[in-house]
C-alpha cells in the first residue's frame, strides 16, 4: 500500500479548503505563504478579546493603553451626543 502525499499532486489551479480562520492549501509551496499571511493577520490586525480587543503587536509595543484610552474617550463623547439628541427629541415631542 502506498501513501499519497499532497506534494505528489500539482493541480493546474490551486485548491483551497477554508476553516473558520485558517486556510489550508493543497499545493505545498503555497502553504508557507498562506501561513505567513495568517500569522501576520493574527498578530497585527486581529483584536483579541483576552487583550481588551487590541492586537498582540500593540500589546507588545506598549500601545494598548493608548488605544484603550482613545476608545474610552470616543465612547464618552458618543454617550454625550446621544444624551443631547435624546433631550432634543424629548423636548420636540412635548
Amino acid at each position: 500500500m502506498s501513501v499519497l502525499l499532497a506534494s505528489d499532486f500539482v493541480p493546474i489551479t490551486p485548491l483551497y479548503f477554508y476553516t473558520a480562520e485558517l486556510c489550508i492549501f493543497i499545493i505545498p509551496y503555497t502553504a508557507r505563504n498562506g501561513i505567513s499571511h495568517f500569522i501576520d493577520y493574527y498578530n497585527h490586525r486581529r483584536p483579541h478579546q483576552s487583550l481588551s480587543y487590541v492586537t498582540p503587536y500593540d500589546m507588545l509595543t506598549g500601545k494598548a493603553d493608548e488605544i484603550i484610552q482613545q476608545r474610552k474617550g470616543k465612547h464618552l463623547s458618543a454617550q454625550k451626543e446621544r444624551r443631547r439628541i435624546n433631550r432634543r427629541m424629548a423636548k420636540s415631542q412635548d
